[in-house]
């Protein structure tokens, strides 16, 4: 074992005991002893002793007492002369969150023995969950829920016993799968694709540890068919694949009006839903803002939404024009909603395809 000229990196700031028969006279044995003046417990802490002036090998042991009696940490650790020797050992979970207590250190050997007791800080470790938002700014009126609950979750699944939980799911035919649970994985979400829908799937877990288990479901329900305070159409210029340019660009053409029991509505807002891999042509969506019924509009990647300042039974007229963004096979239905802003329950819904929704050689 070769001498070590460099503390421990993980030592540092961390208290210095200093064990000497005679620092002063040249010659003397020294001890050096350091250790963390705060100790968490259940968690791997380190001691390290460094011997100078030693004629013989010896054995370094510590221990921590308080009121509720002795804690061994390590004992008979062997020390060379000039050789810094570490050693990681756990402090069990107190009762009390914090407590001071007397750490002795003893250095022994045949012909010299030395001891020494210090005060340390023991403070129980709590388990923590870092959660990281999908916002780095919340504005006032936003919230953050769950944290709290996560971070009872984070505490309530670990386990010091380092032992992991099997999860085993199966249906009744041939598939069946295994996620394996354990403290390096246990935040970590695993998830495997049923492949039989409907069908019968048995779950069973081994093991030790805390599993959450999640089945869940998706699936499309189409609007109802009935009667809407607002008319709706809406249509695809080109209506058909037929022209060469129908792949990638098209005309969305929306007629509005009011049938509700008042004269007109409140201000509407109609909401354009973009068919899969499109994007509207933001010039053409401006454009709408030339006209006397339109007061705002708003452009997103997949939805265009236009204020009208209100819609009577006289037909409004509405166009612009969409572009392929991504290439996108077999595509489905978008739908277009009419709501009156302040009379949210009367709305109308339509629907639209892509010109080439069915062609194969859209994509």
């Amino acid at each position: 074992m070769g001498k070590n000229k460099l503390l421990h990196p993980s030592l540092v700031l961390l208290l210095l005991v200093l064990l000497p028969t005679d620092a002063s006279v040249s010659g003397k044995p020294q001890y050096m002893v350091l250790v963390p003046s705060l100790l968490h417990t259940e968690t791997t802490e380190k001691g390290c002793v460094l011997l100078s002036y030693l004629n013989e090998t010896v054995t370094v042991s510590a221990s921590l007492e308080s009121v509720r009696g002795n804690r061994s940490l390590f004992t008979d650790l062997e020390a060379e002369n000039d050789v810094l020797h570490c050693v990681a050992f756990a402090v069990p979970k107190s009762s009390s969150n914090e407590e001071v207590m007397f750490l002795t250190v003893q250095v022994k050997g045949p012909t010299q023995e030395f001891k020494k007791r210090t005060t340390v800080m023991v403070k129980n470790e709590d388990s923590l969950v870092f959660v990281q938002t999908d916002k780095s700014i919340y504005k006032p009126g936003q919230t953050v829920v769950a944290l709290h609950a996560l971070s009872k979750y984070g505490a309530a699944t670990f386990t010091r016993t380092g032992k992991a939980a099997q999860v085993t799911i199966q249906s009744s035919g041939t598939f069946s799968s295994k996620f394996q649970v354990d403290n390096n994985n246990r935040l970590l979400l695993q998830q495997v694709s049923l492949p039989e829908l409907p069908g019968e799937y048995s779950m069973k877990v081994t093991g030790e540890g805390c599993v959450y288990l999640q089945t869940s479901l998706k699936y499309n329900i189409l609007p109802e068919k009935e009667e809407f305070p607002f008319a709706l159409g809406v249509q695809t210029l080109p209506q058909t694949c037929d022209e060469p340019k129908a792949h990638t660009s098209f005309q969305i053409s929306l007629s509005v009006s009011y049938t509700g029991s008042r004269s007109a509505s409140n201000m509407a807002i109609v909401d354009v839903k973009m068919v899969s891999g499109f994007i509207p042509l933001k010039p053409t969506v401006k454009m709408l803002e030339r006209s006397n019924h339109v007061s705002r509009t708003e452009v997103s990647s997949n939805h265009v939404l236009i204020y009208l300042d209100k819609v009577s039974n006289q037909t409004l007229s509405l166009f612009f024009t969409v572009l392929q963004d991504v290439p996108v096979r077999d595509l489905k239905p978008a739908i277009v909603k009419v709501y009156d802003y302040y009379e949210t329950d009367e709305f109308a819904i339509a629907e639209y395809n892509a010109p080439c929704s069915k062609d194969l050689g859209n994509a």
